[in-house]
């Protein structure tokens, strides 16, 4: 059984940079082979919030949880934003991460200040970028701070969601069941099948299948 997050973590952080609103931001679907990847990022103020059980990292909680949990984190001001295949492949997925959380970050500034409060931002992972004086990054956020937890939730629900309507036009690589990672499934298909229009091809196994492709024609 996982842990439930509460507030302790973000409230420390809270503190540290004398702010009352925390935003978490965490992206989803940065290892798949197919699809768009996407960032949530959530807005937590803890006079307006209930803590909710079940909130830790997307990847453990379980899918009818995290659906239930998301429909109850959406009442909230957040953001789900896609980074869409042209922008992975030409400019290469951790680029494009980058910039879906310049926009998040920049489009969430501008709502904290017109509410006249003051935030801080706590970012899921490594970057080189700065993302401003109010933002601080952490590995494993995503599993230690409610926020960030929260902003998974959303994003993974939403990118899943977005898997299983491509499924209905690529059937033959059961993105419902794999929402477009790596397995052995999808490996197989991608054999049979071929490279579709919404796998990403500055992927190394997926430009492998592309040049195995080429050889046999």
């Amino acid at each position: 059984m996982i842990t439930s997050l509460d507030f302790s973590r973000d409230l420390e952080l809270l503190k540290q940079y004398n702010a009352d609103l925390i935003i978490g931001i965490d992206e989803v679907g940065r290892g798949a082979w197919a699809g768009p990847v996407c960032i949530g990022a959530f807005v937590l103020d803890m006079n307006n919030h209930s803590l909710l059980k079940g909130i830790n990292d997307s990847k453990q909680v379980k899918k009818a949880n995290r659906e239930i949990l998301s429909e109850l984190l959406a009442s909230n001001k957040h953001l789900v934003l896609t980074g869409e295949l042209e922008s992975i492949n030409n400019l290469g997925i951790g680029r494009t991460i980058t910039n879906l959380i310049f926009r998040a970050v920049e489009e969430l500034n501008a709502y904290v200040n017109s509410i006249n409060r003051k935030a801080v931002f706590i970012i899921d992972g490594q970057f080189k970028a700065s993302f401003g004086d109010n933002s601080t990054k952490k590995i494993k956020a995503d599993s230690t701070f409610y926020s960030v937890a929260a902003a998974s939730i959303l994003a993974k629900v939403f990118r899943d969601n977005l898997m299983n309507e491509l499924h209905s036009s690529y059937n033959q690589y059961a993105f419902y069941k794999n929402k477009g990672y790596p397995t052995p499934e999808h490996l197989n298909a991608l054999k049979v099948y071929g490279v579709s229009k919404i796998h990403r091809t500055s992927f190394k196994p997926i430009s492998n299948q592309l040049m195995l492709l080429d050889e046999n024609n």
